[in-house]
């Protein structure tokens, strides 16, 4: 009978059946989002672009979605890094309708992975980023129906990304908590058992030893027996 071994180099597949692998689900659900992004920025650059001096627009905002797509791609490392790197370009470039969703993004990723201070911060800026660029390249906008609808949008990435954060860790640390309570309730059952019926405070006295004793042997006669004085009386006779 044929056994998979590492020496052989056979690799023993996961689901029980020969020949097939796992698919590989977390490295899709990884590199998906970013190729959605990717394709949503290829399409919005193809259908804006114009001819003669709009190319070169093209060109940088092509260039613009290519250095998101390889910070989001890295996030896992450096999340932090690579929302800093899609806010500035997005900030740098005027690019709202390109890159706001890969900020979003970037925002939602590092409230799944660092502290709440860390996200806190990064809201903070993501927010007055998105929905103060215009007022600070002199573009007049309306607050109602531009910057709070990016407020609301950092929020609600960030929010989801704390809640999915917070259910992670809730399921990541329940299994390894039970064991420990069945354990220590077990001990407790264990020492209620061993100190049943035992003064409290006092310590368990063990049962004194058994000594096993000989038993007596019959009574030694006496070496010389002495003869009633009527005789030796008679014997002098």
């Amino acid at each position: 009978m044929h056994t998979h071994s590492p020496a052989t180099g056979d690799i023993p597949p996961s689901d029980g059946q020969p020949g097939r692998r796992a698919f590989p689900w977390p490295k899709v659900r990884y590199v998906a989002p970013v190729v959605l992004i990717a394709m949503y920025g290829a399409l919005w650059i193809a259908l804006h672009a114009k001819g003669g001096r709009g190319s070169t627009h093209a060109l940088f905002q092509s260039l613009a979605l290519a250095e998101t797509v390889v910070a989001l791609l890295l996030r896992r490392r450096k999340p932090v890094g690579a929302l800093a790197g899609t806010l500035a370009v997005y900030m740098l470039f005027e690019l709202d309708p390109l890159l706001l969703p890969a900020v979003l993004f970037a925002l939602f990723t590092v409230a799944t992975i660092r502290d709440h201070r860390t996200v806190a911060i990064a809201a903070a800026a993501t927010a007055a980023g998105t929905a103060l660029w215009p007022y600070i390249h002199g573009h007049a906008g309306s607050f109602a129906g531009y910057s709070l609808p990016r407020l609301a949008a950092a929020g609600a990435a960030a929010g989801a990304g704390l809640y999915l954060q917070t259910r992670r860790n809730g399921r990541a640390a329940t299994p390894a908590e039970r064991p420990a309570d069945e354990h220590a309730s077990a001990a407790a059952t264990l020492a209620g058992e061993r100190g049943a019926g035992e003064p409290h405070g006092q310590p368990r006295t063990l049962p004194p030893a058994k000594t096993s004793h000989a038993a007596p042997g019959p009574a030694r006669p006496a070496s010389t027996a002495t003869a009633p004085s009527g005789e030796h009386g008679a014997g002098r006779t």
